[in-house]
Order: structure tokens, then sequence, then C-alpha cells
């Protein structure tokens, strides 16, 4: 199945900026993902867990690369084929998919980082009254 070439350079615009975006969210979604492996408050379960999640991204990057290097080769006359369309569209899904697993990780890392700034704060305030107490 084939689509007209009519819309092919439009198209293939469109979908290659689709691709480009989701690849720089996908970058950014691995550098959360990475941040949260060295996290204190990460139990080995989770960690394992992350690790598994940024795998499974880092692969799911290399296909949209791949995916944006067969869009970019076609020529402005070539036919759009109907199984690159479904590819692509399977990829979009799969990238859909890990919306909640990064989700989960992204509150799961406010929290941490709000816990820091607690305890560090706290600390803070300890060393500032332990100053003060060796200073009277």
């Amino acid at each position: 199945m084939t689509v007209a070439p009519v819309d092919n350079p439009q198209l293939r615009a469109q979908i290659l900026d689709s691709l480009r975006t989701i690849d720089d969210s996908v970058k950014a979604q691995s550098a959360l993902l990475n941040g949260c492996c060295d996290a204190e408050w990460l139990d080995d379960d989770s960690r394992t867990s992350v690790r598994w999640l940024l795998s499974a991204l880092r692969e799911h990057r290399r296909n949209l690369r791949k995916m944006s290097r067969v869009w970019r080769a076609l020529g402005v006359d070539d036919h759009i084929d109907g199984e690159l369309v479904a590819a692509t569209a399977d990829l979009l899904d799969e990238h859909r998919s890990f919306r909640p697993h990064i989700e989960h990780w992204r509150a799961a890392a406010v929290a941490g980082i709000r816990s820091d700034r607690s305890r560090f704060w706290r600390d803070m305030l300890d060393l500032a009254e332990s100053n003060l107490r060796s200073a009277s």
C-alpha cells in the first residue's frame, strides 16, 4: 500500500519534527532516570527498576534515530509506504507506553529533592545552633 506523494514533503517534515521532539524528550527522560539511579533515597529493587527502564529507553531512542534516518532518506518524489507509516505509528505508541513509568520516577525524584532539601536545612540549623552554643 502506498500513499500519494502529494503531501510527501510536508508529511515528511512533520514526522521528522515529531521524531526529533520525541528524541529530545527521551534524552531528557534518560537524564532524569540517570539522576534517580544515583539518588540515596532509592532502594536496590527500585534502582533495578530504574535501570531496566533506562535500558528500555535507550533502545527506544536508538529505534527513534533509525526511523528518523529512514524518513530523511526519502526523496521528494518518493512514495510513502504504508508499512513505513505503520512502523512509525507503532514507534509513537511505544513512546506513549513509557509515560506512566516516567511520571512515577519524576514524582519520586521530586519527593527525593524535597526530602534532601529539608534534611540539608535541618542540618544547617543544627550546625548554626551548635556554632552558637560553642561561641557562647
